[in-house]
């Protein structure tokens, strides 16, 4: 069995807990931390014994690295998986895939193009109840779809960590965009929203409270999604969220 040797891009904590993942599966090996912040890059690599390396062309020079986890902030995305792609490794990119459409389309295109190969992480794909609610609407148990609805309320600390580097709707919305696409089998075709905003302000945090946004699929069902980052603190697990998508027979719920 071949060992895919991959290297993680972003020693924050997405990058932490992939570089975790990575060390921890029998398929793969950690390769390697690639990391502006010298310092930071280096302790992460330093705790697995791996090299680190300041930037993706340093790390690019090394043959033996298979393939690269980007976990980088989405606004540098872009310049990196390009470099990656267009050296023809392979790329696991955190989500959003970018922070623009414009900047997602210049990956898109480059990833069709070029000899890399490139997947989005949307994990939530490969949670089972998720896959789950798929293989209900594809197997015709809860009928046509008639509307969808999905909730993901988090707590400030999450919208401080933030501070403004991702809108509230692709850092917490871009789970419940893809899931609702990918179980219904429908795009979106119509989008209309409202965004509130203060309580953030007065943190000093940039950034909306809240989103709310109606949609419309392209089988003419509709759709809710509801985001916010201000929940009291306290709250049972700092997270409270769900998806729901109802047919003319049945419904799942998770």
């Amino acid at each position: 069995m071949r060992v895919l040797r991959i290297a993680v891009a972003g020693a924050g904590i997405m990058g932490k807990l992939h570089a975790k993942a990575l060390a921890d599966c029998d398929v793969t090996e950690l390769a390697g931390i690639i990391d502006i912040l010298a310092d930071r890059g280096e302790e992460l690599a330093r705790s697995y014994g791996v090299p680190a390396y300041r930037g993706i062309t340093e790390a690019l020079e090394n043959d033996d690295i298979d393939a690269y986890v980007v976990a980088v902030p989405d606004a540098l995305h872009v310049d990196i998986t390009l470099k990656i792609l267009d050296a023809g490794r392979h790329v696991l990119l955190e989500k959003p895939m970018a922070h623009s459409l414009g900047a997602a389309m210049e990956i898109y295109r480059a990833a069709r193009t070029g000899p890399g190969r490139l997947t989005v992480a949307h994990i939530l794909r490969h949670d089972t109840r998720f896959a789950g609610a798929r293989a209900a609407v594809e197997d015709g148990q809860i009928g046509e779809v008639v509307h969808v609805r999905g909730h993901r309320f988090v707590g400030s600390f999450v919208a401080e960590a933030n501070n403004g580097r991702s809108p509230l709707w692709l850092y917490q919305g871009v789970h419940d965009v893809d899931l609702a696409q990918w179980i219904t089998g429908h795009p979106i075709s119509e989008v209309q929203a409202l965004a509130s905003r203060g309580n953030l302000e007065k943190m000093g945090v940039e950034g909306v409270d809240a989103a709310f946004v109606n949609y419309r699929l392209a089988n003419g069902a509709l759709g809710a999604l509801h985001y916010s980052w201000v929940l009291p603190e306290g709250m049972p697990a700092g997270l409270y969220a769900a998806f729901e998508v109802t047919g003319a027979k049945g419904a799942a719920r998770v």
